[in-house]
């Protein structure tokens, strides 16, 4: 009986199937993830981005002196200026002031502060869109010269990765510190007259040639693409931007691998020609979401139109826990970081692995590669007073292989822990 006994609890098959078995389980858990996140970054977070941007233009073309365009657009700039000025002034007193210490009062007045921070961009872009629209006009000419004269700035001024907006630029709000940086650096705190002039050449220069970038583009595209027919010419610009978006999403790994290999100048032409591909995919997603909007949101209610889906936007970007997304604020300086990072888009779902996982692009053992997309260096190599208020995630190479070491997350998301490659 007892051999009987050992016999009934001997396994009935091999135990390596359990193994093959929980490792195809992981694999297309892994697949699933990766999908859910590329949904959830490339879908969800870009359409409400650019829902709250357009509920918010319209809501301005219906309430600032809409019968006078000339007027609106002044306006529009000198608000959405002054707004900048003010809370770039003040971020050291509000970030003195307001700490997670007091979890309250810090997550009422940082999603506040994206939130005027978000109305004030999108008044200064309105306004200069406004400004070049009424002097120079919206034709095709105005918009080759446009598009081809800020883009040179933007080179020069190795500025060109700050005109990608979401998908490829994500920042989570339980990282809000309050801090926005300028193209020089410049701290407040040292030089006050110093930071005004570099204040005022981030905003004016860096960021009027990024809004001209866009508005060159954009009104190419008008010109070019089915001018006669709005419907069709925004599923056709969603369709070159996603067809572009997701193939450099795609290969953004591989396109990593290059810039590591390469020095400092050439990885900054290189990064610069790639920046600007990705941005106009961008360009063409937004331009897709915002026309198709018009076509199928209440078509020829501008104001009722307006309200919903600046609503509708603000509520998922915030549910998401990604309202700093809607800022175009701080300046980042392209070829920065040498290890890959400024070519990487942004994961939404975070991630923390409790084993390493190998690469998708050869790293060298101490590299450390943020994997948030964010603008700017890791905070271990930057004092808090000197970082943008991102609080990256450590994804740290190790023989070839990667893990993460730490992660912040919308509080919904806090509880993924699962492998991702």
């Amino acid at each position: 009986m007892a051999e009987d006994s050992e016999t009934a609890l001997e396994p009935l098959h091999d135990p390596s199937e359990n193994g093959t078995q929980n490792g195809k389980r992981d694999i297309c858990r892994g697949i699933l993830l990766c999908l859910a996140d590329a949904t959830s970054l490339l879908a969800v977070a870009t359409t409400a981005v650019v829902f709250f941007w357009r509920g918010t233009w319209y809501i301005m073309d219906s309430m600032v002196n809409p019968h006078n365009y000339e007027a609106s657009g002044w306006l529009s700039f000198v608000l959405g200026f002054l707004i900048l000025l003010v809370m770039h002034m003040w971020q050291s007193t509000l970030k003195r002031l307001v700490s997670k210490d007091r979890p309250v009062l810090w997550h009422v007045l940082s999603r506040l502060h994206s939130y005027i921070l978000a109305f004030g961009c999108i008044n200064y872009w309105r306004g200069v869109w406004h400004v070049w629209d009424n002097y120079t006009g919206d034709g095709l000419t105005s918009s080759l010269i446009c598009t081809f004269v800020s883009l040179v700035v933007l080179w020069l001024l190795r500025s060109s990765r700050n005109a990608s907006r979401t998908p490829f630029h994500l920042q989570f709000d339980s990282n809000h510190r309050f801090v926005l940086l300028t193209r020089f650096r410049t701290d407040i705190t040292i030089d006050v007259y110093l930071y005004i002039l570099d204040l005022l050449f981030t905003v004016i220069v860096v960021g009027t040639a990024i809004v001209s970038l866009w508005r060159g583009v954009w009104t190419c595209l008008d010109n070019t693409l089915f001018p006669a027919d709005i419907e069709m010419s925004g599923w056709t610009s969603l369709g070159i931007g996603y067809g572009i978006t997701l193939f450099t999403y795609s290969t953004q790994y591989c396109t990593a691998f290059v810039t590591r290999r390469l020095k400092k100048f050439s990885r900054i032409i290189f990064e610069d020609i790639y920046l600007s591909v990705v941005t106009f995919g961008i360009i063409n997603v937004w331009r897709g979401i915002w026309y198709l909007s018009d076509v199928y949101i209440l078509p020829g209610q501008v104001l009722p139109s307006g309200w919903i889906t600046h609503c509708l936007g603000a509520v998922i970007i915030f549910v998401m826990g990604v309202g700093r997304s809607l800022l175009t604020v701080g300046c980042a300086i392209d070829g920065e970081q040498g290890d890959g990072r400024g070519v990487l888009y942004p994961h939404y779902i975070r991630i923390k692995a409790d084993k390493t996982i190998r690469s998708p692009y050869e790293a060298s053992p101490s590299v450390t590669v943020d994997m948030s997309g964010s603008q700017d260096d890791n905070l271990d190599d930057r004092t808090e007073d000197q970082a943008d208020g991102t609080e990256y995630d450590d994804v740290e190479i190790r023989g070839g292989r990667r893990s993460v070491d730490r992660y912040t997350s919308p509080w919904w998301l806090s509880h993924v822990k699962v492998w991702y490659f």
